[in-house]
């Protein structure tokens, strides 16, 4: 079972949220990936690719998107960040 890491730049991006309950949902929504790390699209918008490269996936938490990578070689999935749907070109 893969290790959840965050990195600085998710912790930031989660505090923009101002509701607890979807806090909350996110971070279930992020828990499901230790046992599902390909539950998120490799469909990625191109504002996506910009800001993280290629070889990232999304998890769809509406109205949001968790950025995130899958480490094979140390068993992790890295939380990268979070952002709006309507900032996701």
């Amino acid at each position: 079972m893969p290790e959840i890491r965050y990195t600085e730049q998710f912790i930031e991006d989660v505090r923009s949220i101002q509701l607890a309950s979807k806090r909350r949902e996110v971070r279930r929504r992020i828990e499901q990936l230790s046992d599902f790390p390909d539950l998120g699209s490799s469909n990625l918008s191109e504002s996506i690719v910009e800001q993280y490269g290629p070889c990232v996936r999304k998890l769809i938490v509406n109205p949001f998107i968790v950025v995130y990578e899958i480490d094979n070689q140390e068993d992790a999935v890295n939380i990268l960040g979070l952002m709006h749907q309507r900032a996701a070109w």
